[in-house]
């Protein structure tokens, strides 16, 4: 990964810095491979020696009061069995049968384990009414349940056994689907019309209570390999991304490999490439330097209005844009700014991340952003138009960046002008640059010109805090720009152009369904052509590898988790909660319950799903309960967006920038970013529960507002 471009992780550089390491190094690293080898031996047996799942699929019609069975002889290993069905299905009241009176209309459902050889049924589960819509052409749901089998008290049973005593393990439940025995899935239509749905039946499905235990265990793995800083970040997300795929394999739940990739979000990975590549284009010009210049005059030379100007920027540019275009841009001028100034270039550039996280909220709704994908389609079932939802969130972002700043005062204001820790060292990164002039003399001559950056900025911060004059530092940020490439100018102001008008409009032309990775990589052919780049290869050495392998890796890692069924666990607790509160407190619960599971969710365990589970709850809230559904949306949206900065890996955002920082050489670690940018998390949640508290429990602006 250094060969690409990349500052190497902080133990690596340890190891060539230090020849002779104590004894008690030696133990912990020899404990931590083996550990890593272990776990990699674990998911490597389990990938080798298991099968991909197959499920099984049908489409069963159904007439009416009429039963049909699906026979099966497939093997199980357990006594659970999966069954999905999709068809015209009252989701809402099926979840909910308390609620549903004689007159709807149902079908029943039921698995039973079949003795052929004997006629009797050994084994059934217990039966699951599935009511149904009246208007079968509306919409057709998907539902899922997973059954488990217990030996059915039989006469029959008893006299078998009786008689071939020492043949009885063979009618016992492990030989399912071997020779005589048969699984049986009876559907019964209890409706006076015809109609058909679509079965799909795992016969070796997760099961629930093992699987939610394992996926725990690999989350706190994976933190305590980031917060102890064990191994490179990448790498450990990597390496317990493949642990959950053992575990899957473990479950009999092996996932095949089309599906593994589909996981991964190529469209938002292949977004952040181009954006990287026009960066990387646009840095050759003075197009940094003369916003660097713009921001500094701005602020009039004082460090507190000069932060404030680049969050809030990010902020609304978030709210224009997306968190993850406006920190690629502000990411460059930002760090200009802070070696002219010599503040410090971490707490900088999460200071910007933090912000860009909270205007995120105001993103515009559109299928593409990681940050509404899973809630796009019910909130637009619910008929929420851009402008109701700019109308109702906009007063929680701005009342959160208001005293987001108080608090990142509070937060930074010691450490503003503190020491960069600065990736690796200087002689580490020399070595590395004779080792790159044997392979490419001019990604050798980038990284002197970064070593000798990075010397200047480690004498800067050694030295005590000077005063800066204004003018002359502005006469001296002024003096670089001057326009030294003419054409190349002229094709980084269409290629941007071009990007950020189309973003904007998006939303506007969402009907072409043209995405906005489409967008952004035929800005990136533009400036290539318009530029007549052509040491593209060198570009691509210097693009930031290591935040798109990571982000890939996070996405295998947490979907894989998803399939253990943690989201349904945790959404099932909190209805639980709501529908046990008084009639009067329901909506005050609900809100608060919303809002902070989601910024949880988004915190430690982002692209979980669970906020789809979340609208599904909100909407049944909402048509069932009778509460209002829209302050119930805004709760999970803020969630979601205020808890991106629950940590380093909460979003794809905040890894985009650690692989800057890394890049130019300093190190984020997981407690640096933590401590800035959970407690902005906790004020914003508690800011937006306040605020629909009072907008909507007092107020009432949902039925007052559009």
């Amino acid at each position: 990964m250094a060969e690409s471009g990349n500052a190497p992780s902080s133990y690596l550089v340890d190891t060539e810095e230090k020849g002779n390491v104590g004894l008690s190094w030696k133990i912990c690293n020899l404990v931590k491979c083996a550990l890593f080898l272990l776990l990699w031996v674990y998911s490597a047996v389990y990938l080798i020696t298991t099968v991909p799942k197959r499920p099984s699929t049908f489409l069963v019609p159904l007439m009416p009061y009429n039963k049909y069975v699906i026979n099966s002889r497939e093997k199980l290993q357990h006594s659970d069995i999966g069954i999905q069905l999709v068809g015209p299905i009252d989701k809402i009241l099926t979840l909910n049968p308390e609620w549903a009176t004689n007159s709807n209309p149902r079908i029943l459902v039921k698995v039973e384990s079949f003795n052929a050889l004997a006629n009797f049924t050994e084994m059934e589960s217990e039966s699951w009414i599935i009511f149904l819509l009246t208007k079968q052409n509306e919409i057709n749901e998907r539902i899922s349940k997973q059954f488990r089998l217990k030996s059915k008290p039989s006469v029959m049973r008893s006299l078998i056994y009786q008689q071939h005593p020492k043949r009885a393990k063979e009618f016992d439940m492990p030989i399912i689907g071997v020779g005589y025995h048969e699984l049986h899935v009876l559907l019964t239509n209890y409706y006076n019309d015809s109609l058909a749905v679509f079965v799909v039946i795992s016969y070796n499905p997760v099961s629930t209570n093992i699987a939610v235990a394992g996926g725990i265990l690999l989350l706190l793995f994976l933190y305590v390999l980031i917060i102890l800083d064990l191994a490179d970040s990448a790498f450990a997300v990597m390496l317990v991304a493949m642990g959950g795929i053992g575990l899957l394999c473990m479950m009999h739940a092996r996932p095949e490999l089309n599906e593994i990739i589909s996981w991964i979000d190529i469209e938002n990975i292949m977004r952040a490439l181009s954006l990287m590549l026009i960066m990387l284009v646009v840095e050759k010009t003075i197009i940094f330097d003369l916003i660097v210049t713009i921001v500094y005059q701005l602020s009039r030379g004082k460090i507190w209005l000069l932060v404030l100007i680049l969050c809030w920027s990010a902020a609304i540019g978030s709210a224009l844009l997306d968190n993850i275009t406006v920190v690629l841009l502000m990411g460059p001028v930002t760090f200009r700014l802070c070696q002219k100034l010599a503040l410090c270039t971490t707490v900088m550039l999460i200071s910007i991340t933090v912000f860009a996280n909270i205007g995120n909220a105001l993103s515009p709704l559109t299928a593409q952003s990681i940050h509404y994908r899973d809630i796009i389609l019910d909130i637009k079932k619910q008929r929420i138009s851009y402008g109701s939802f700019f109308l109702h969130v906009l007063p929680g972002v701005f009342f959160s960046m208001v005293l987001g700043s108080a608090v990142l005062y509070c937060l930074i204001r010691k450490r503003i002008y503190g020491r960069s820790q600065l990736f690796g060292s200087v002689s580490a990164l020399t070595a590395h640059a004779e080792r790159l002039n044997k392979i490419d003399a001019q990604l050798s001559y980038y990284y002197e010109r970064r070593i000798i950056q990075l010397k200047t900025i480690k004498i800067a911060q050694n030295s005590e805090v000077r005063q800066i004059d204004f003018q002359e530092t502005l006469a001296e940020m002024k003096a670089t720009c001057t326009v030294t490439n003419f054409k190349l100018l002229i094709a980084c102001i269409v290629a941007l152009s071009f990007t950020i008008v189309l973003y904007v409009l998006e939303y506007y032309f969402a009907q072409t369904g043209i995405s906005r990775s489409w967008l952004t990589i035929y800005a990136a052919v533009l400036l290539l052509i318009l530029s007549n780049m052509g040491q593209f290869e060198l570009l691509l050495n210097r693009v930031d590898w290591w935040s798109l392998i990571f982000f890939a890796a996070l996405l295998v890692l947490f979907r894989s988790i998803r399939y253990l069924g943690m989201e349904h666990l945790i959404a099932s607790m909190v209805r639980k909660v709501i529908y046990s509160a008084d009639k009067d407190q329901k909506l005050l619960i609900s809100i608060v319950l919303m809002t902070s599971m989601s910024a949880l969710e988004s915190a430690f365990m982002p692209y979980l799903g669970m906020k789809s589970a979340m609208v599904s709850e909100a909407i049944s809230l909402s048509e069932n309960v009778g509460l209002p559904h829209s302050p119930l949306v805004w709760s999970i949206i803020y969630g979601c967006s205020f808890g991106e900065n629950g940590n380093m890996i909460s979003s794809f955002t905040n890894v985009l920038v650690i692989g800057f920082a890394h890049r130019q050489g300093f190190r984020i670690s997981f407690w640096n970013f933590f401590v800035i940018s959970f407690p902005i998390m906790l004020t914003t949640v508690l800011i937006a529960n306040t605020y629909l508290t009072i907008a909507h429990l007092f107020w009432n602006w949902h039925e007052k507002l559009p």
